[in-house]
């Protein structure tokens, strides 16, 4: 099931408190800037254990997608419950990718294509 970029972010920081990213993986997001993944991708941007790369890829019917390609340098130091953002600019992307993200389902469930 495709979830929102915030129930994403929450995810990848409970797989990232069990020690699931070891030196030397590599970890690929789909959909990172639409809908997209605004919290993860700051949070993977300025954690000095993970080079984020983004790319650009075709998508269904000739559209732009874009993935973000992760190197884990090093064990990450999990950050454990997040509170807030770190500037206000990005609750604001977050909500409007979320509901980027409903509106992607929604289209599905009613057998529209991207």
């Amino acid at each position: 099931a495709t979830k929102d970029g915030t129930t994403s972010f929450r995810d990848f920081l409970t797989l990232e408190a069990a020690g699931m990213f070891i030196p030397g993986a590599t970890i690929v997001i789909g959909s990172a800037l639409y809908p997209g993944h605004p919290r993860l991708l700051w949070h993977l941007h300025s954690s000095p254990a993970y080079d984020l790369e983004l790319r650009s890829a075709e998508g269904g019917g000739g559209l732009e997608n874009w993935v973000a390609v992760v190197a884990v340098k090093s064990s990450p130091t999990p950050r454990g419950t997040v509170t807030g953002d770190p500037f206000p600019a990005l609750s604001k992307l977050a909500a409007d990718s979320d509901r980027a993200w409903s509106w992607k389902r929604k289209t599905r469930k009613e057998g529209k294509t991207d």
